[in-house]
């Protein structure tokens, strides 16, 4: 039979594994065999626990009470001290939670490690809650150390999961990522419980870089992972997550319907703070909708001082801003500026809740007509995100952080172009395009495990067969080398805007024009720069008209450069192409072809009209054409160095690559070829980091779903985007003869992802890709002529451009020039 000291262990083993059932088995029966003080307040302090997770928390602390009789040990007293302070925490109520745990570390023996540990990571997490960071990483740093002395791994492995979750909220989001993951194995190991929380905290670090996709699974995971087991209060805290995150989407009906359904979770918990937080979201999920504002506003103002009264000071800031927003949506836009300055957010406050600050302010003083007032507020809080941005090393995360900014932007943008005045919208374009192109290029650390998946990734896609579904394991190897690219530290600097009067002197020397398209309320624009003029012109056509026309374009396209087609129909094929570019140019480039000069072009386009086939265009062809991210972005990699080392690659299975690469050699007096079996991932690696100027001629894939993943095939399997970070130095021009490599995804605030953008986000200077299908034929006389141009000292868009008015016209070669091209 067992003693009631070894049923107690197996208690608190079934406790830790999530096995709830099994623990109050076998602490009734350890109770009833118990006839030692300490032992048995040992129990009932467990027993309190258990009671407290099934939502009985006044039973829980009876429990203890009875646990607290005279005669009970000082350590054991300390125990059941810190035991209250947990209880406590998870109904909410912080302040006697803190008491407690400052009576347990005061009582509990020096050399009790794991209960010091334990009681330090509780009561981090209070100070965490209350929003002071500086007390939550101390309590945090004192259980890793107490934890790593006595060699308890699991309590260490959760100490430094707290701490990564102090770093989300001190804005740290590669550092918290790389403790979360750090220690995540260890979570996933010690039970289904802890492997939902590793999930949903995690969840909550993608949240806030904007990657809502990943959240959001990860997120209703651990959701069903809790409820499954009855956990209702991290159940609760993980559907309040999905709340927020829906609401960030402005998905308002869904993150209302959460927050509640987490807000009576916690209310039947008896988890008052908790409930508080759930009804900000909940409130401000209405506001955002425009249901019953002024009720809105009131409930709004109540709750702000109960979160205060609780110590929720950042809540309490959010819920100010709450009420100030449900004012603006009511037209009462001076009682909002007044509740705006009652309550302002500290440069301390967490970044998230600054920029809603901003974000608010914008709102009111564009409501209320305030123009200066709209600016200040976006410009003040783009900067602040693109300080943040620059925190990151990957592009997957500056991309995911631009939603921060996406409606500053939006807002401001709007105004300036609703203001008429072209060197206003010349500033916001500038704000609004670079919110990840002014971030300067940054080389990542060496990472073997990340080299070593993408081998294993590569290996895996060899064997698979065209069109085939990527297998489970290749989908988990995406994610595990996405995640560790989130890990890396950003260049911590931002790239100066370009003045106009700047732009305007490089363009004067070689009679340039830059052409920005936007968009404000569905209408596009134009913005134009030139040596000595400056203008903001309607072009008359909508966003979603150009767009279908533009999803037309590219599968007319794919349709006019097949070999496979029958010959009776090609022409009709290209005669729809000819069609479909002309409308392109019509609603695009027409209505200000008479303004643009005749020199070079610059184009700025917003989102996916990066991907259009621009040297196609009527108007356009034989012209230099350059398509740049942003004005600063095309400043800041511009090369005028003349090209003294190429490399070019033919890849397999490409029936005329071998014939492209040897006819663009012959343009130079020596040149690299990799060819058939010599043409590997390793050897191209190598020859890409020691030339001026790499072509590569394979086979093409974007990939929509994980962009960077797009790749080229070589002899031993696919070369990714991800491949390109680790390159020891970039080629300053690079030709890429494949399909699709032109294109990109878009993701919030226009930033485009790809493998044309990886090669540019890397700091080359021009990338001359397709953006749809390409002749094979077509492909190998222009890319000839292309390196012809090159090596008589042209510049990449010039060189295209006269390569490609010298085709036959009947043959569609969509290649552009991206980033600095001229």
């Amino acid at each position: 039979m067992l003693t009631a000291a070894q049923l107690h262990q197996r208690a608190l083993v079934a406790t830790e594994h999530g096995r709830p059932r099994e623990a109050r088995r076998a602490l009734g029966l350890a109770l009833e065999r118990c006839d030692r003080p300490d032992l048995k307040a040992r129990i009932l302090l467990t027993m309190g626990y258990q009671a407290a997770e099934r939502g009985h928390v006044d039973e829980g602390l009876q429990l203890l009470q009875e646990a607290a009789r005279p005669g009970v040990a000082a350590g054991v007293m300390g125990l059941i001290a810190s035991q209250r302070g947990l209880l406590l925490m998870r109904a909410g109520r912080e302040s006697e939670a803190l008491r407690c745990f400052d009576e347990a570390l005061a009582l509990l023996h020096t050399d009790d490690a794991p209960a010091i540990a334990r009681a330090a990571i509780n009561r981090g997490d209070v100070h965490m809650q209350r929003g002071d960071l500086t007390r939550a990483r101390a309590d945090f740093e004192l259980a890793v150390d107490m934890a790593e002395r006595a060699q308890l791994d699991v309590l260490r492995a959760k100490a430094m999961h707290n701490l990564g979750y102090v770093d989300l909220l001190a804005g740290d989001l590669p550092q918290a990522l790389r403790r979360i993951d750090e220690v995540r194995p260890a979570f996933e190991a010690m039970s289904p419980v802890h492997s939902a929380v590793s999930h949903g905290d995690r969840a909550r670090v993608l949240v806030a870089a904007g990657l809502w996709t990943e959240a959001d699974h990860d997120l209703a995971a651990a959701a069903a992972a809790f409820g499954s087991r009855h956990l209702r209060q991290d159940q609760a805290e993980t559907e309040l997550a999905r709340a927020q995150l829906a609401l960030a989407q402005q998905d308002n009906p869904k993150s209302e319907r959460l927050a509640r359904q987490a807000q009576q979770r916690f209310i039947r918990r008896g988890s008052e703070s908790w409930a508080l937080q759930a009804n900000l979201v909940r409130l401000a999920s209405r506001a955002a909708a425009g249901k019953s504002l002024i009720a809105c506003h009131l409930e709004s103002l109540q709750l702000a001082e109960q979160l205060r009264g609780r110590g929720l000071t950042d809540d309490s800031r959010k819920a100010w801003l709450v009420a100030a927003r449900a004012l603006i949506g009511a037209g009462r836009y001076d009682e909002a500026r007044a509740l705006i300055r009652r309550h302002p957010v500290p440069a301390n406050a967490p970044i998230t809740t600054r920029l809603l600050s901003y974000g608010v302010r914008a709102e009111v003083a564009d409501a209320a007509g305030d123009r200066r007032g709209t600016f200040s507020a976006a410009a003040r809080g783009l900067d602040e995100l693109q300080r943040w941005q620059a925190s990151f090393g990957g592009l997957d995360l500056q991309s995911g952080l631009s939603s921060h900014g996406r409606q500053l932007a939006r807002r401001a943008l709007d105004l300036a172009v609703a203001s008429g005045r072209p060197e206003l919208v010349y500033t916001w374009v500038q704000r609004a395009r670079a919110l990840v192109s002014r971030l300067p290029a940054v080389s990542p650390p060496r990472d073997p495990e990340a080299r070593r998946l993408l081998e294993e990734l590569r290996q895996l896609r060899a064997g698979q067969h065209d069109g085939e579904n990527p297998s489970s394991r290749g989908r988990q190897l995406e994610e595990q080398i996405r995640q560790r690219s989130w890990h890396n530290e950003g260049p911590r600097m931002v790239s100066d805007e370009v003045p106009l009067a700047r732009l305007q002197a490089a363009l004067s020397s070689v009679d340039g024009c830059m052409v920005a398209h936007l968009s404000s309320q569905d209408a596009l624009y134009a913005l134009l720069v030139t040596s000595s003029t400056v203008e903001l012109r309607p072009l008359g056509s909508h966003a979603t008209a150009v767009a279908a026309l533009m999803h037309r374009t590219l599968a007319d396209l794919d349709a006019a450069a097949s070999d496979l087609a029958p010959p009776q129909l090609l022409p009709v094929f290209r005669a729809s192409l000819r069609a479909s570019l002309a409308d392109l140019a019509g609603a695009l480039w027409e209505p200000i072809a008479d303004r643009s000069g005749g020199g070079p072009l610059l184009l700025v386009p917003a989102g996916a009209l990066a991907a259009l086939p621009w040297t196609l265009l009527p108007g356009l062809a034989g012209r230099p054409v350059s398509v740049a991210r942003s004005i600063s972005s095309w400043f800041t990699v511009r090369s005028q160095l003349p090209v003294a080392r190429v490399g070019l690659v033919a890849g397999p299975h490409v029936p005329r690559a071998t014939e492209e690469v040897t006819r663009a050699a012959a343009a130079w007096p020596a040149a690299s070829m990799l060819t058939g079996e010599a043409a590997r991932t390793g050897v191209v690696a190598a020859l890409a980091a020691r030339v001026d100027l790499l072509h590569i001629a394979a086979h093409g894939k974007h990939d929509e779903e994980n962009p960077l993943f797009s790749s080229v095939q070589l002899a031993d399997g696919l070369w990714f985007g991800h491949d390109i970070a680790a390159l020891p130095r970039l080629p300053r021009h690079v030709v890429l003869s494949a399909c699709e490599l032109g294109m990109s995804t878009v993701r919030w605030g226009d930033e485009t992802l790809g493998m044309t953008a990886a090669w540019l986000h890397v700091g080359a200077s021009s990338v001359i890709s397709a953006v749809a299908d390409v002749n094979d034929g077509a492909a190998c006389g222009v890319l000839a002529d292309v390196h012809r141009g090159l090596a008589a000292g042209l510049l990449p868009a010039v060189a295209l451009a006269r390569a490609m008015a010298a085709q036959d016209d009947d043959v569609p070669v969509p290649f552009v020039c991206f980033g600095a091209g001229w």
